[in-house]
């Protein structure tokens, strides 16, 4: 674990799936995915989505 001035870092090793992605979604704007590339991208991609949903018309 490495202390940051705005947060801290950690690794897990754990096995990308549709579980993961819910639980990190849980931390809403806590949370900041780093790597790897494609899980940031899933979860950068899902958040987008969302926020559609509050736009109005």
């Amino acid at each position: 674990m490495k202390e940051e001035s705005d947060g801290l870092i950690f690794r897990v090793d754990v096995v990308l799936n549709f579980e993961l992605e819910r639980e990190i979604l849980g931390f809403g704007e806590c949370m900041k995915v780093l790597a790897p590339r494609s899980l940031a991208s899933r979860i950068q991609k899902r958040l987008v989505e969302s926020a559609k949903q509050y736009e109005t018309d």
